[in-house]
């Protein structure tokens, strides 16, 4: 199952008005400073004054991080597993939170480990749908869901930053054991300093390449985001 890097997603649903409670997180990237770390809640608000808001929580390892056949393995609860979220579903009422706990069941690791949770608005369950509202209607809706983040650091935390400039192309490396974080990126013309253009923020994990095609000659700076703090890049 491909995924994309996005922290909200949204979903054209056909049926009946059960789905239209808006839901909100209060934060969307998790990081777990280190292994030993055992456990992080998050809250989940209904918004909506009016209705309940029932709720799928859907937690996936991410295999192969940040690489082009990454992609979300669901988590196996058969055998004993490294992580853990609860609940699986909920039911919110109008105007209220709940917290979704995330639990660390591995408190070692020489690399660090990648989840995403999808927390997406469902109907409700069966049992609770009344007749009007089993019946099929038709009705498009945009439904805005969630997927959360969550990174737990290894026991030594190593971000290895590796850049360099071919022409007009910028290539970044990591052959550390933790990820760092490209963000702010701004590249101006050398002839028109105010003819400026951002550039594409990107999380290079641990293992990535990532190639980045520069849309002038001049020099480009980054800010760097790495466990230990913030600095700034020039290519």
């Amino acid at each position: 199952m491909k995924i994309h890097q996005l922290t909200t997603f949204l979903i054209l649903f056909l049926g009946s008005q059960v789905c239209s409670a808006d839901l909100a997180v209060d934060e969307s990237i998790v990081i777990y400073e280190h292994p030993s770390q055992t456990k992080h809640d998050v809250t989940v608000y209904n918004t909506d004054e009016l209705n309940n808001l029932f709720l799928e929580v859907t937690p996936f390892e991410v295999v192969k991080p940040g690489e082009q056949d990454q992609e979300l393995k669901p988590l196996n609860l058969a055998s004993t597993p490294d992580f853990l979220v609860s609940p699986n579903r909920a039911i919110l009422a109008p105007n209220s939170p709940t917290v979704v706990r995330l639990l660390n069941l591995q408190n070692t690791g020489d690399r660090e480990r990648v989840y995403r949770i999808n927390l997406v608005p469902a109907n409700p369950p069966a049992e609770l749908q009344t007749e009007e509202e089993d019946a099929v209607q038709s009705l498009l809706q945009v439904v805005v869901a969630y997927q959360i983040l969550v990174i737990i650091m290894p026991e030594e935390p190593v971000s290895v930053v590796e850049s360099e400039r071919q022409g007009n192309t910028a290539v970044f490396r990591n052959s550390g054991t933790a990820n760092y974080l490209l963000s702010d990126g701004v590249q101006c013309k050398t002839d028109e300093p105010e003819n400026c253009v951002a550039l594409q923020s990107r999380r290079i994990y641990p293992g990535n390449t990532w190639s980045l095609d520069l849309p002038f000659d001049g020099p480009a700076s980054y800010k760097v985001r790495t466990h230990e703090g913030s600095s700034e890049l020039v290519l």
